[in-house]
């Protein structure tokens, strides 16, 4: 990231990072790995990085799935269009099959770990999510830092 802003800073171009808080990924402030929330739903988050269901996170693993799909991409090219983009075919039906699909199969696998639970049970695990509850992303933060406590010049 700190990267992407320093090209942007160099040709003048306004920037802002949309990602205030999250489970662990990127965020600014991210939930404790030690929370109640994050243990609940470990079972949850390994199927997701096993299936890759946030592709646009190709830095994670799931190379598996993901390959899967590029076999698939490049099957369809041969059969439909070799001179078909590869890059835009492999990005289309990875969101296809991985995010919207696989993404889709788990759902009732999340609404299950919540099932036979009382309001308040729900109630207490979501307080993961109160600020107090969360860490700092120290990296993100200096990154921002970095791009963000620079005098202003007319």
């Amino acid at each position: 990231m700190d990267d992407e802003i320093s090209i942007f800073e160099e040709f003048g171009a306004h920037w802002t990072t949309w990602t205030y808080k999250d489970v662990g990924v990127m965020g600014l402030v991210t939930l404790d790995p030690e929370s109640e929330y994050m243990q609940k739903l470990s079972s949850i988050f390994k199927m997701k990085q096993a299936l890759n269901t946030d592709d646009w996170m190709i830095w994670l693993p799931g190379f598996k799935a993901r390959q899967q799909v590029e076999e698939l991409a490049s099957h369809l090219e041969e059969v439909v269009n070799p001179e078909m983009s590869h890059g835009y075919n492999l990005a289309a039906l990875s969101q296809a099959i991985l995010t919207v699909y696989a993404g889709a199969v788990i759902q009732p696998e999340y609404a299950k770990i919540f099932k036979d639970l009382s309001e308040e049970e729900i109630d207490l695990i979501m307080q993961s999510f109160a600020f107090k509850n969360c860490k700092i992303n120290e990296g993100l933060l200096n990154v921002l830092q970095k791009h963000t406590q620079k005098e202003v010049t007319q």
